[in-house]
């Protein structure tokens, strides 16, 4: 029953909603899908990570690939025909010009991948496949501003030098100081300037100028600052930095490091490659001098092939790469004691390929002016230099191709005309043992590289090892502390066997005692390498198959 005032109970419209099991499955299925997609992200950033890697690594590859072959197609040393040591270039040698330099391989143990070493001389202008590239070379080169021979000043600038004069044909050598009155771009105080590219002079006076290196074009002859020979104005400029188309290259691995070392090999505008003042004669790396800094690392301030000479460390220059062996007669000093038939050749080159004997002296001996004299150009010439008296000699000669004349393919004899010592003898190159280390230290590892210490194979020392303050070779040897401190390594680093604080290797493959050089990780090319293996294509070589096929890599 109803009464009369009950009404019927109505359900509201849309009131209907999710029971707890709905959301339950609900929320639990958008956890699937987000966890799900957060996999997916990570798969897709993951594979995107590891392709951006190897995409660097890909491009790092080809980086490399493309300097190492065009070092190697850049290489002087083109006809792999090694010299014999009795070889004395009888006859005109087809092929000489392509064996300049050298090439050498190291494979050491053949079942090893990491211990093998190439290392040549590159010059940049070489054609190569690809069209010319003449980009020179740079390295590091310290300031000469503290040894004062950035502007040399003589105190009598006309002495042994002519005043220039106009239409006049100069030839390399000459020395000129420019004309006062009416003298444009006239350095203040009034340098002397040397021929370095004969011909007629202007005019007029050219644009001389103040900067060391640099060039004054004179008409048809071209004139540079005497006494600027030094490697900071290779370039043309003051910078700290030299350039040349000429270097020795080497390529090494150590503790999962490709390195690429480079030193210059000068090319000078003045052709003398030992860094040096023209006026006086002194040379910047002459130990007897305190021009260059007592206490210095060599590979510290640059970037130069070089090897350990009896008075300091000597700097190879374009004829180095020739592999003709001379030893030339010394250079014309400042007041210097002469005697009778003394032999020398000019400071200045002349490329007349003359040296100067001492004639005429009354008391038997004479010294020489303050400066150097205007030497004759031709033989039988004379020339009073003070108390002592030059005559213009043709040197003797080694008629290779014995035809009686001095021509191509021959040697002069203790003439300025070939100087240089050749990158050909091994213990002239970057990385050997040097020749007159074995008399110094008694130990007979001249003339061959070191690449190991204690067992440890290192390829090269690294640019590190090499800046560091105790490594100083090859301008001095390698001390601690200071030029005076106790050896290390018996004083040379590449000798093997040393008694006195021998090389020791650490965990991270750096020689412990020259560790933290400042120039640290300069050389290295591609980190995280596991092999570099040098082989070599023998198309003689016949691999041992049924095929037989010619022709193949070789270890």
């Amino acid at each position: 029953m109803r009464g009369k005032h009950d009404k019927p109970k109505r359900r509201l419209a849309g009131s209907s909603g999710f029971t707890l099991i709905e959301m339950l499955v609900s929320v639990t299925l958008v956890l699937l899908l987000m966890v799900m997609f957060a996999e997916i992200f990570g798969l897709v950033t993951g594979s995107m990570t590891k392709q951006q890697g190897l995409s660097r690594n890909d491009r790092r590859g080809r980086t490399t690939s493309i300097v190492i072959k065009s070092d190697l197609e850049k290489r002087t040393f083109r006809a792999l025909i090694p010299f014999d040591r009795g070889e004395n270039f009888q006859g005109i040698d087809p092929l000489l010009s392509k064996r300049l330099g050298y090439f050498y391989i190291s494979e050491n143990d053949p079942n090893n991948d990491t211990d093998d070493v190439i290392q040549f001389t590159i010059l940049t202008s070489i054609a190569t496949p690809h069209g010319p590239d003449t980009s020179p070379l740079t390295g590091r080169i310290g300031n000469f501003g503290f040894l004062g021979f950035i502007h040399p000043t003589p105190s009598n600038p006309t002495a042994g030098a002519a005043v220039w004069a106009a239409n006049t044909n100069y030839v390399v050598g000459n020395v000129v100081v420019p004309v006062i009155s009416g003298a444009t771009g006239l350095p203040d105080p009034p340098y002397r300037f040397i021929c370095v590219d004969g011909g007629d002079s202007g005019t007029g006076q050219p644009a001389w100028t103040s900067l060391g290196g640099s060039k004054v074009v004179d008409y048809e002859a071209e004139w540079m600052i005497e006494g600027s020979n030094q490697p900071e104005w290779d370039d043309g400029f003051l910078n700290n930095s030299m350039s040349s188309p000429l270097a020795e290259v080497v390529y090494y691995l150590r503790n999962g490091n490709l390195y690429r070392r480079v030193v210059l090999i000068r090319d000078p505008v003045s052709g003398d490659s030992q860094p040096g003042n023209g006026i006086t004669g002194q040379q910047y790396f002459d130990r007897n001098s305190s021009f260059y800094a007592t206490n210095a690392s060599f590979y510290q301030d640059f970037d130069l092939s070089a090897h350990y000479g009896s008075t300091g460390a000597t700097v190879h220059g374009r004829q180095s790469l020739e592999n003709k062996y001379v030893n030339p007669s010394p250079k014309w000093r400042p007041g210097t004691i002469y005697r009778h038939d003394d032999i020398v050749i000019p400071i200045r080159a002349n490329n007349q390929f003359l040296i100067y004997q001492c004639r005429a002296l009354p008391d038997g001996f004479g010294t020489s002016d303050g400066f150097e004299p205007n030497w004759p150009t031709g033989a039988g010439g004379t020339v009073v230099d003070n108390g002592v008296t030059w005559e213009a000699i043709e040197p003797p000669y080694r008629d290779i191709n014995n035809n009686g004349v001095l021509d191509f393919g021959d040697e002069l004899i203790g003439t300025g005309g070939v100087k240089e010592l050749p990158l050909g003898m091994p213990y002239f190159r970057f990385g050997y043992h040097h020749l007159d280390l074995s008399t110094a230290v008694g130990l007979g590892s001249s003339g061959r590289p070191r690449e190991y210490v204690g067992g440890y194979f290192i390829g090269r020392f690294t640019q590190e090892e090499t800046s560091h303050d105790d490594f100083r070779y090859p301008h001095r040897t390698s001390t601690v502390g200071s030029a005076t401190g106790a050896f290390i390594n018996n004083g040379f680093p590449y000798v093997e066997g040393a008694a006195q604080n021998p090389l020791t290797v650490g965990a991270d493959g750096v020689i412990d005692q020259y560790r933290g050089g400042p120039r640290r990780g300069e050389d290295i090319l591609l980190t995280n390498v596991h092999s570099f293996d040098v082989k070599v294509w023998d198309d003689g070589y016949i691999v041992s198959n049924p095929g037989g096929i010619i022709g193949d890599f070789n270890d």
